[in-house]
């Protein structure tokens, strides 16, 4: 099925840091892996502006129901970009670097272990780790390519089969957050999934609870696994940007509901200019 995109980039998604599941082969094929589904995804074309045409290996009825809403394609991210300050030349820079990247609607609990594992280590590193815990412990989908495990699965690993997977000490905080998702689960109250419920300054209060969840990585749990646009986590790239073009402090205020994204443009022109 082929589309033609505005605002759709595959390898920048790829590449922005959100997402650890994304991988091109050797023939240029990108495979996408959520939820239960597998997506192959052939880029038949690029203007390198943001604007793609896609062959998406699926039918038009999986492609409406869970990709658009996966890749976020029923957003206007031309109306974000029409609100960066003209005057922000660093800005304005990296927006139009990044064009192409959409803030994915990802699987919370998904993204709440992921970016445990994140905590200094990059993305290939990340996604190494992600793919090996999906390989031991979860379900198959298709041809050798595993769902991520549930939160039942993940509580009865231990601590020293997590430590296999090359997650160093981050492995008693992924142990002791899985049980704590399950017990909440059993008890009838997930403890992730009530976070909808809540303000954007509640779901990070909330987040900040579990093992090994500060206010960074809280921020991009926000981000990228309740598509909360206002959140903006601070990594060692964005305070360098913020210590070296804002004076210390990015205007967030400026960006209501959009300020995450505009980190997002931001991190990936700083990582890859």
């Amino acid at each position: 099925m082929i589309k033609k995109l505005d605002h759709f980039d595959i390898s920048k998604i790829a590449m922005s840091g959100q997402c650890f599941r994304i991988h091109q082969d050797g023939n240029g094929i990108w495979t996408a892996v959520a939820d239960d589904k597998v997506l192959l995804i052939h880029e038949i074309e690029n203007d390198g502006k943001g604007r793609s045409t896609c062959d998406f290996d699926c039918s038009d009825s999986e492609f409406d129901a869970f990709w658009t809403p996966y890749f976020d394609l029923d957003t206007d991210y031309e109306a974000f970009c029409r609100l960066v300050d003209p005057d922000d030349e660093y800005l304005n820079a990296a927006v139009d670097y990044g064009r192409g990247i959409r803030i994915l609607k990802q699987d919370l609990w998904e993204v709440t272990i992921s970016f445990i594992i994140s905590q200094r280590k990059s993305i290939p590193s990340i996604s190494s780790c992600i793919e090996k815990i999906s390989s031991l412990y979860g379900p198959e989908i298709t041809d050798g390519i595993h769902a991520f495990p549930s939160p039942d699965v993940m509580a009865m690993v231990s601590e020293d089969e997590l430590r296999s997977c090359a997650l160093g000490y981050r492995a008693p905080y992924i142990h002791k957050t899985s049980q704590l998702i399950l017990e909440s689960i059993n008890s009838g109250e997930d403890f992730i999934q009530t976070a909808a419920t809540l303000s954007d300054e509640e779901v990070i209060d909330r987040l900040k609870q579990l093992p090994g969840v500060g206010i960074k990585v809280s921020n991009c749990i926000s981000l990228f696994g309740l598509h909360r646009l206002a959140a903006f986590p601070r990594d060692t790239w964005i305070l360098r940007i913020e210590d070296k073009y804002y004076g210390g402090h990015f205007p967030e205020e400026k960006y209501p509901g959009c300020a995450g994204l505009m980190q997002q443009y931001m991190f990936f022109y700083e990582k890859r200019k």
